[in-house]
């Protein structure tokens, strides 16, 4: 299978997640890995969005290999994670989290950026929002 080319334009509907991220975002190897990797301090939590149209079913495997993703090392006992570079509604850019887990669902799209995400921008559950996962290694806020 074709990887999927970049960067990928999408819709998705804010959504709210499980809850661990916020606990996930601060742990001190998540905190070390982003910052030396991605190049920036998390906020405490993730922005949670369900894909939607044509890409609701995006298949993660081929969109990792397009070979711009970068590997998230876990500490012993927790999973690992590949990120792509995604910018939110033209204003935040921040990370779409892909957990080394079998029955993550392939809809929903797990985001850490170094604002608070929803607040910044205003959005609610429900929300429409526009992502653009890229292939830059430059992280910015515009807020």
């Amino acid at each position: 299978m074709p990887q999927i080319p970049l960067p990928l334009s999408l819709e998705g509907v804010v959504c709210t997640g499980l809850g661990a991220g916020a606990q996930f975002t601060t742990l001190d190897w998540v905190v070390e890995e982003c910052r030396e990797k991605l190049g920036f301090i998390p906020w405490p939590g993730t922005f949670n969005v369900r894909t939607q149209g044509a890409l609701a079913g995006v298949d993660r495997a081929r969109l990792l290999r397009s070979g711009y993703s970068i590997r998230i090392r876990p500490a012993p006992g927790y999973c690992a994670a590949e990120c792509l570079v995604v910018n939110i509604a033209g204003r935040i850019s921040g990370a779409v989290l892909f957990p080394d887990v079998p029955d993550y669902p392939g809809g929903q799209l797990e985001i850490i950026a170094p604002v608070p995400v929803r607040r910044t921008l205003g959005l609610d559950d429900g929300d429409r929002v526009n992502l653009s996962i890229g292939i830059s290694t430059s992280l910015f806020c515009r807020a």
